[in-house]
């Protein structure tokens, strides 16, 4: 038997697993993109358990058992080989693009880890995978390289996103992105020429506890008030969209109430209705159908909108005023409010964000 390194793969699970415990600590995964990201330090965390668990039974044949060994292999190709498409859709996430995805780019998108686990679970194909020589000592298959391919089409797909979007990326997003496509080329090259040396599980890992170091928790930039997203997401969402020249609908609801009761002095009335209006609003189903509420400033309430039609924004509407028509509740206490609703249309009604700066200042001024 060829004796294989294993102390990469122990190393990966321990960084792995410190990845994991921060992530938990960081994240509450209410977001997809958290979700995807866990699921991509969850996958390569498994890889490394089961890659080194393989490694010790090749190693040692008192401990070889085919049947385990050929098990352990099976799991750790297909986490292994599962994480770039986590991350590529934790990607996809934090640069705002599921909004322009539909059905058939989903499906595009999800299709080679759809060939990797039909690959592996053909019986037909096994032995073109990897085999045992001898019973005993494992080798790649001729089908092998397809799995370098898969995690290629993967690292393609995050370089044409930092290319495209590289006005838009942030420098803790770019950092996250680099690291995942250096993290995979490099160490890949490496063990094609040194195939003792299993480094890619270890990198993968040091990719996973270099992204979670930039990711951002958009909690941090809720407002403390409400619980809705604040005005910077709002603006630099704002941003991104005239950037990368998406369309999109706005619907900017005024509400005089926030400004009345500032004005009488009452700052505790203020925020009870603030912290009611959040609570409501956080719960429609509009947070989960490509839409995101957010809360501006001086009783204006933002929600953009994506792929939306003109029946939907209608929809809507009757919805906004269905809400407003019964008071708030919190708690035992009720409170009432009025609104005003306007929609507007991305670029179409505003171009630019000096537009949209516009359009907020005119329905704050209709506050005061």
């Amino acid at each position: 038997m060829s004796e294989y390194i294993t102390q990469f793969d122990l190393c990966a699970v321990v960084v792995s697993l410190v990845t994991l415990a921060f992530f938990m600590m960081r994240h509450d995964c209410s977001e997809k993109k958290h979700i995807f990201f866990l699921l991509f330090i969850m996958s390569g965390l498994i890889a490394a358990v089961f890659d080194y668990t393989s490694l010790l039974m090749r190693n040692d044949p008192d401990l070889f058992v085919l049947e385990k060994s050929d098990l352990c292999v099976r799991i750790f190709l297909l986490s292994h080989n599962l994480t770039p498409l986590f991350f590529a859709l934790s990607a996809t996430y934090i640069l705002g693009l599921q909004y322009r995805m539909n059905a058939w780019k989903w499906i595009v998108m999800i299709a080679p880890s759809v060939v990797v686990i039909l690959v592996l679970f053909v019986p037909e194909l096994k032995n073109m995978i990897y085999y045992y020589e001898d019973g005993t000592i494992y080798h790649h298959g001729s089908l092998f390289p397809i799995f370098y391919a898969v995690t290629a089409v993967y690292v393609i797909f995050v370089s044409a996103l930092v290319i495209r979007y590289r006005k838009v990326i942030s420098s803790r997003d770019m950092i996250m992105l680099m690291l995942f496509v250096i993290l995979s080329v490099v160490p890949i090259i490496i063990q094609i020429i040194y195939p003792r040396l299993k480094i890619v599980l270890l990198c993968q890992a040091f990719a996973a506890l270099g992204g979670l170091l930039t990711l951002e928790n958009d909690d941090y930039r809720k407002d403390s008030v409400t619980g809705l997203y604040g005005d910077k997401l709002f603006f630099g969402d704002i941003r991104k969209l005239l950037i990368m020249g998406h369309s999109a609908r706005l619907v900017v609801i005024s509400i005089p109430e926030i400004n009345d009761n500032k004005k009488k002095g009452s700052p505790e009335r203020v925020g009870f209705l603030l912290r009611a209006l959040g609570e409501s609003l956080g719960k429609r189903k509009w947070q989960n159908t490509n839409s995101v509420v957010y809360y501006v400033d001086e009783g204006i309430i933002c929600i953009l909108c994506y792929n939306k039609t003109d029946e939907d924004m209608e929809r809507m509407g009757w919805e906004i005023e269905e809400l407003f028509s019964s008071p708030f509740s919190l708690g035992d206490k009720e409170v009432r409010a009025t609104q005003e609703t306007n929609f507007y249309s991305f670029p179409e009604e505003i171009p630019n964000e000096w537009a949209i700066k516009a359009t907020i200042k005119n329905a704050i001024d209709k506050n005061q």
